[in-house]
Order: C-alpha cells, then sequence, then structure tokens
C-alpha cells in the first residue's frame, strides 16, 4: 500500500540530501556570521562553542550528501549502506569505512550537545572554575569528540561490519532499492544468522550494539544531570537583567534543540536497533529516515536564532532591509519606464 512511498522516498533521496546540504550551509554560515559580529560580551566562550556547533553540522552534512547512506532493516537485522558517489570508487572495506564514518558523526552529535550541556553547567554553576572554557583547556573538549567518535568507528568497523553470514540479508536491500550489492560494504548489526541451518544469537554483533548504546547513553546522562543542575543553578544567579535574560534564551534554546530531535529522530532510531533483536520487523521504515537523518545539521541554527533575541532581531533587519531595497529598486524601475514612455 505504501509502495509508492518508499519509491518516492528512493527517486528523491539524493536532490533531498542535497537541498538540505544547501540549507545546511546557509544557515549555518549564517549563524557563524551572528556569532562573530553580533554576539555581545555575556556570551563568553560560550560563542567560540556555537561556532564549533555550526562547523560540526557542516561537517555532518556534506558527510551525508557525499555517502548518502540508506538505512534498511529486517526481521534479524538493521543495515546503513553508503550508496553515494563515493563509494562507487573504493571497495567493500572502503564502503564500510563510509558507513562506520557517517554512523559515527551520527552517534557523536548528541556528544557536542553535551559538551553544550557541561558548558552551561559550569558557565552557571562553577564560574570559579570556567578557566576550563577558555583558551587551550578548550582542545580538551574538542578530545573529548574525538574520542567519542574513535570509538562509534572502532565498533562500526570492528563488530557491526560485513560478514559472510550477514551478507545474505542484503538480498531483500538489494530487489528492493535496484542497487548492485555484490561485494557492498555496510556497517549494522544482524542478531540472528544462520548456522548449520539454524538460526542463532550472533553475540558478536550484539556486544557492538551494547557497546554503541552505552556510548550514546553517557552524553544523555550528562545531559540530564547537567541541564538539571543548570536550570537550578539559573535560579540563583546574580547579575543584570540582560545577562540573565541571555542565559534563559541560551539555556532554552539549548533545551529545544535537544529534545526535539531525542523524541523525532533519536527515539524511534531506537526501536529500529532493538526491535531485530526480538525478531521484529522493521521492513521499510528505515527508509523514512532518509528524511530525518539529515535535519538536525539545519535545526541547529534556526532554533539559535529563533530563541536568541539579538541573532533574531539582526536577521528580521536582514529581511526588512532587503524588503525595502526590493521595494524602491522597484519604484526607480517604474519611474525610469514611465520616463522613456513619455519620451516616445
Amino acid at each position: 500500500m505504501l509502495e509508492w512511498l518508499w519509491a518516492l522516498i528512493l527517486r528523491y533521496h539524493q536532490p533531498y540530501a542535497y537541498f538540505t546540504t544547501f540549507l545546511t550551509y546557509s544557515l549555518n554560515f549564517l549563524l557563524l556570521y551572528l556569532i562573530k559580529y553580533k554576539s555581545r560580551g555575556d556570551f563568553g566562550p560560550y560563542r567560540n562553542l556555537l561556532k564549533y556547533l555550526a562547523i560540526f553540522n557542516v561537517i555532518y552534512s556534506t558527510a551525508h550528501s557525499l555517502i548518502l547512506p540508506k538505512v534498511y532493516g529486517g526481521q534479524y537485522y538493521f543495515f546503513v549502506v553508503p550508496t553515494g558517489a563515493l563509494s562507487d570508487f573504493l571497495d567493500q572495506q572502503g564502503q564500510t569505512l563510509l558507513g562506520a564514518i557517517i554512523s559515527s558523526l551520527f552517534g557523536v552529535n548528541n556528544t557536542v550537545l553535551a559538551i553544550h550541556f557541561v558548558f552551561r553547567y559550569i558557565q552557571i554553576c562553577h564560574s570559579h572554575r570556567d578557566r576550563l572554557l577558555r583558551g587551550k583547556n578548550q582542545l580538551l573538549w574538542f578530545a573529548i569528540v574525538l574520542i567519542c567518535f574513535g570509538i562509534w568507528m572502532v565498533t562500526c568497523v570492528n563488530l557491526v561490519s560485513p560478514a559472510p553470514e550477514k551478507d545474505v540479508y542484503l538480498i531483500d536491500f538489494e530487489t528492493f532499492s535496484n542497487h548492485s550489492l555484490r561485494n557492498r560494504g555496510y556497517v549494522g548489526p544482524a542478531y540472528w544468522i544462520t548456522s548449520n541451518s539454524e538460526v542463532v544469537f550472533n553475540y558478536r554483533d550484539m556486544f557492538g550494539m551494547l557497546s554503541l548504546s552505552c556510548a550514546a547513553c553517557v552524553p544523555l546522562n550528562v545531559m540530564c544531570f547537567c541541564g538539571y543542575k543548570t536550570y537550578q543553578g539559573m535560579k540563583r544567579t546574580v547579575g543584570s537583567p540582560k545577562t540573565k535574560k541571555l542565559q534563559r534564551q541560551l539555556f532554552i534554546s539549548l533545551v529545544v534543540l535537544t529534545t526535539i530531535p531525542l523524541m523525532v529522530i533519536y527515539g524511534p532510531m531506537t526501536l529500529l536497533f532493538i526491535c531485530p533483536a526480538f525478531g521484529i520487523n522493521t521492513g521499510r521504515l528505515g527508509l523514512l529516515y532518509h528524511c530525518f537523518l539529515v535535519v538536525p545539521p539545519f535545526f541547529d541554527p534556526i532554533i539559535l536564532i529563533s530563541f536568541i533575541t539579538d541573532y533574531r532581531r539582526q536577521v528580521q533587519r536582514f529581511i526588512r532591509d532587503y524588503t525595502c531595497l526590493k521595494s524602491l529598486g522597484g519604484t526607480h524601475l517604474d519611474r525610469i519606464t514611465s520616463y522613456s514612455a513619455s519620451k516616445h
């Protein structure tokens, strides 16, 4: 009944990815401009962290457009298959590496947001330790992201990578997507495999998914703890009304750009990870994530610009000035046309 929907998603997967990448570039470079030229001194070192978020969004969206991962699940498995232009020039190991890269970028997105919560927590509740947020100490937070990225990469490449007993599950995806999957690289778990004509549990992939689940849960716990402590600390913060207002705006924007993707994207994605372990066939529902995986990179700057007053007013000023210039240009052109007509 939904064949038309799956066909539509597959047909427009590539142009949709390119369009969202264009949105990501436009909005994040606008955000970088606002951060650099329109941020007050009250932002402090958090301004640099906002820059890093915008840069990460650009990197993630670019990688997604080049790799074009397709997500597909079955009764016992859940695979991420790279189908972009880069995969045509690589062997199976190279394609598996591409799948691991895009999966790892998706995974560390929460780590990046968790670091934002830690920054806010230190700024509000432990301002005497703000040296941890300045100068060379900022490399520590960058190192944490790299370490988490490395954990995801190692796990994807070594524990949920292609295996002969898993390749048989690609037949369904190959038939459906019209992609030749001969020697195709992919990442993802097959919780149950066939061995000696019997379906047996795949401990290797299960251990890999447990490792990735732990890597994903740690940032979530950090966000919950730091978010709660920051909210409590903001009630006791002493400062000017403008500073306190800005702190509220930064906190609310951070909560919104975290909770909405968690509920709409990461939560349902977790179900797609878990269901095959219990033999529940997710079918082609994974294909819907072609539409959602690219949303966070351009969703983040929209939320930040909308909730931070200085940024929102500047964008409104841009739009107002552009509208005025367009109106004046049209009026000037009408006058020239009328003058030329009267001459003739």
